[in-house]
């Protein structure tokens, strides 16, 4: 092929007509690409959000309940005058959420109840105008409360997000 033939070549709308395609084809497959991919990253956040939230909630939910069985177990010993023991609960997970971007997607209701208990039981072993009975029945009163209504809630709220996870896991 001759100099000018690729001159005429050049002139002519195909070859323009097919150059502009390739560019317009190259930036929208660019952008298709990009989208979706931006697409996949968030969906794969969300879900490392939500499993975040299940194993946080649901340590949140284990803990209260070991401390409702700590709270019983003292007021047993106290009644029974076994020993005046001492009542140690437990607040790993409680003082980690504070660390914990994933503690302010938990629902206020949950936190708020989870506070609420803390701080009462510091407030019922903290006053010095209670005998030991009193005590007891505030305690036992306590983790009735947290029983019958927080802990069923919190498990709920748990079995929510794992059914929501276990559907985001059927779709792949």
């Amino acid at each position: 092929m001759s100099s000018s033939d690729e001159q005429n070549d050049v002139r002519r709308a195909g070859f323009w007509i097919s150059q502009l395609v390739i560019i317009i084809a190259t930036v929208g497959g660019v952008y298709l690409a990009a989208s979706q991919g931006l697409k996949q990253a968030m969906q794969f956040d969300n879900i490392k959000s939500m499993q975040n939230n299940y194993y946080l909630r649901t340590s949140l939910r284990n803990e209260l309940a070991d401390n409702v069985g700590y709270m019983r177990e003292y007021a047993d010993k106290v009644k029974n005058r076994v020993v005046k023991p001492a009542l140690n609960l437990e607040t790993f997970v409680w003082n980690s959420m504070t660390y914990s971007p994933t503690s302010l997607e938990t629902p206020s209701e949950i936190l708020r109840e989870a506070q609420r208990f803390y701080h009462t039981a510091g407030e019922i072993m903290a006053n010095p105008h209670w005998n030991d009975n009193n005590r007891a029945k505030a305690l036992t009163e306590l983790a009735d409360h947290v029983e019958k209504e927080v802990l069923p809630r919190m498990e709920k709220d748990a079995e929510l997000i794992a059914i929501q996870l276990d559907k985001i896991a059927g779709r792949y």
